[in-house]
């Protein structure tokens, strides 16, 4: 599990630990779920080190799955990956050897608008509700500021923020149930990772399903290249620039546009990496005053990452415990939006 990993489960853990704190008085000790509406698996509690079996079923009934799963003995959780979307409306079955548990799945869900920094959802009418706003540089984010709000009667809630979001910024929800049920969800600020230096692949993650546009332009306003996708809502799409049958391949000055939200407008740095391998140290070009990360191992999957500051010019000098000759290298610069540019060589 890397750092970033590590700190997104951190938060959940936390916003689970002040849900549990919140309700301790109305919990029911033994068998319950944790749901996130809209995913696929589930977690809940059972007696320590028994076998439990979860049974999802549709809202007339029917029986979608059923998976058998051994609860911790260290701590009496359980997970459960159903291979079935965990829709509202929907009842979920928890049987055990000491007795079993039933809930039926709100509708739970939120966004959020990195633009006007509102967040707006779906709960139970009249739920309180409890989150925090997690803040992000590149591969690493981390809980900053809590926050309550209330469902109205409608069922509905919307909250300025007080704070700015940027792109891959979220906000952690969740509420408790009388029955003990722990029921979470997540607003992920939407954002793109521009791929380079071959050709520039922009991978997008929407809060909205619909057609995206993505426009790459010089810098004097010449449209180089557009793709336009149907993208769905939490899920990742990537769009590769493509004219004349050409892959084409962004450039220093050049602007990538978008209109997943309303302030997407990244202009690409120059792409260079120097490598200076007696010294241990990466320079190149990011974004002026924002983060940045340098990653580098024999490979990218057995890798440690370093974070830092770009200087007012958008340069770096990043100095590392270790480099050496054949190693992978990603920069992952982030701009003022949170949007970010991943820019991949190897040490010569």
């Amino acid at each position: 599990m890397n750092l970033r990993t590590w700190i997104l489960a951190l938060s959940v853990a936390l916003l689970v630990a002040g849900l549990a704190a919140a309700g301790a008085a109305a919990a029911i000790v033994g068998y319950r779920f944790d749901i996130t509406p809209g995913a696929r698996c589930v977690g809940g509690y059972g007696v320590d080190g028994e076998t439990v079996t979860v049974t999802l079923r549709d809202r007339d009934g029917t029986r979608l799955t059923r998976r058998s799963v051994e609860v911790s003995s260290d701590n009496g959780f359980f997970r459960a990956c159903l291979g079935t979307v965990v829709s509202p409306g929907m009842t979920l079955i928890l049987n055990g050897e000491s007795g079993g548990h039933s809930a039926v799945v709100p509708r739970f869900d939120a966004r959020v608008d990195r633009v006007t920094n509102v967040l707006t959802g779906h709960a139970p009418a009249g739920m309180d509700i409890q989150g925090s706003i997690n803040q992000c540089v590149p591969r690493l984010c981390a809980p900053n500021s809590p926050l309550e709000l209330t469902a109205t009667p409608q069922g509905t809630f919307s909250l300025d923020l007080g704070t700015d979001i940027d792109g891959q910024e979220f906000v952690s929800l969740g509420f408790q149930t009388l029955g003990g049920d722990r029921i979470l969800t997540r607003a992920t600020a939407p954002y793109m990772v521009v791929r380079q230096p071959r050709a520039t692949m922009v991978q997008l993650w929407p809060s909205r399903s619909g057609q995206v546009t993505v426009r790459l332009r010089a810098p004097g306003g010449t449209l180089r290249a557009s793709v336009t996708r149907t993208v769905t809502r939490g899920r990742a799409a990537a769009v590769t620039f493509r004219r004349d049958g050409r892959d084409v391949r962004g450039r220093a000055g050049d602007r990538i546009v978008a209109d997943f939200a309303g302030d997407v407008d990244m202009t690409v740095p120059a792409l260079g990496l120097f490598f200076d391998v007696p010294g241990d140290s990466v320079s190149g070009q990011c974004f002026a005053n924002e983060w940045y990360t340098v990653t580098t191992g024999p490979t990218l999957e057995d890798s440690t990452f370093t974070t830092g500051q770009a200087g007012s010019g958008g340069s770096f000098t990043m100095e590392l415990a270790e480099l050496q000759s054949g190693w992978a290298v990603e920069v992952l610069c982030q701009d003022a939006r949170g949007d970010q540019l991943r820019n991949l060589g190897t040490v010569p």
